[in-house]
């Protein structure tokens, strides 16, 4: 049985209103997960059990770090769904981009984080899409950042499908354990932006 484990080195978030952040480098939160929690689909996310307090750390405000990529996360879920075109327009007017996820890791601690937050149960765009010409699938490219093909997949079983010829946006699918899912690039989910430290 694999532990993932995250070291964390601040105690509070803000991903709403707060006005300070803990920042004592003294302060440290350690969680063990079992990746076998994270990547099955548990029986309801109470089963899963999160307890990391995840950080701020270097990232602008409204962004969570994730230290293992040197990366920093927005879990856009206040407001109302947004199609994959106009999911990619907000993270590129925060001077981001549509998540890419490149490893089991970063899989792991991006499931960690919807749980976490309580957004178990709701669909969420990734930068994933195949409206290339070629119909390769790649992740969007943006500000800082050039179009590049997956290296790495957490496909449900079965996907992508491209039913109908007409599911070129990837999103993580709640009802499969947050496994990726091809849809309508105009469905409207909430969605996930990240950016470099």
């Amino acid at each position: 049985m694999k532990l993932f484990i995250i070291v964390i080195l601040s105690v509070k978030i803000c991903l709403t209103d707060c006005n300070t952040i803990n920042e004592d480098p003294e302060t440290t939160e350690t969680t063990v997960y079992n990746e076998t929690e994270l990547l099955e689909p548990p029986v309801n996310d109470s089963e899963v059990s999160t307890q990391t307090l995840y950080v701020r750390g270097p990232c602008p405000y409204g962004f969570i770090h994730n230290p293992n990529q040197r990366t920093c996360y927005s879990l856009n879920i206040n407001n109302p769904g947004l199609t994959w075109f106009e999911a990619l327009t907000f993270c590129m007017s925060m001077h981001a981009n549509l998540v890419a996820v490149e490893s089991e890791q970063e899989q792991i601690f991006i499931i960690g984080m919807i749980r976490h937050f309580g957004q178990g149960h709701t669909d969420l765009w990734t930068g994933g899409n195949t409206l290339t010409k070629r119909g390769d699938w790649i992740w969007a490219g943006g500000l800082h950042r050039p179009p590049k093909r997956f290296t790495y997949t957490r496909w449900d079983p079965g996907e992508p499908s491209n039913s109908n010829n007409n599911e070129k946006c990837v999103h993580f699918n709640r009802a499969k354990s947050h496994r990726w899912n091809d849809a309508r690039c105009d469905n409207k989910y909430y969605f996930i932006c990240e950016k470099d430290v």
